[in-house]
């Protein structure tokens, strides 16, 4: 499928949701003659291939027989060139990472501030000397120091979402 050609795009997108969906050439082209379209498999192997563009009056109708719920919610998914499939497929990968992130960091403060309040108990104080409360403090600020370490390797974690580039 070349980028340059965007008829083979669209083609190429068609039969990847086709497969996708597991719609065969027969059962794709069966949907849209419901429809009302004159269409044969050489029809839909042409439009696939980029040897025949789809038609603007074709694309609601053919994303619906693909098995779409909301058509124009897949537009983009007909229009998307191998390179933007890439790259909102590391976005994705992107977004799914900084959750996790988030989590993790979540977990990190909740995990410490559960330390911190179980130091400061009254029981803690009743069962561990002085010198254990101080222990645990220092691991508790090893880990601190940690994880800025790892934050700062990362300078792009203390960038200012409000600041434009």
């Amino acid at each position: 499928m070349e980028e340059n050609n965007f008829d083979s795009v669209i083609g190429g997108n068609i039969r990847r949701l086709r497969v996708e969906h597991n719609k065969t050439l027969e059962a794709v082209v069966k949907a849209m003659q419901v429809c009302g379209y004159k269409w044969s498999t050489t029809t839909l192997s042409n439009i696939e291939r980029g040897t025949r563009p789809l038609r603007a009056s074709e694309i609601f109708d053919l994303l619906h027989c693909l098995g779409f719920e909301d058509p124009v919610s897949q537009l983009s998914a007909i229009y998307e060139t191998p390179t933007e499939s890439r790259l909102n497929t590391e976005i994705l990968w992107m977004h799914l990472a900084r959750a996790d992130f988030e989590i993790a960091v979540a977990r990190y403060d909740k995990t410490r501030d559960n330390l911190i309040g179980m130091l400061e108990s009254e029981e803690a104080a009743k069962r561990f000397t002085v010198a254990t409360q101080r222990h645990y403090r220092e691991l508790i600020q090893n880990e601190d120091k940690m994880m800025e370490k790892v934050i700062s390797q990362y300078p792009f974690l203390k960038h200012d979402p409000s600041e434009t580039e």
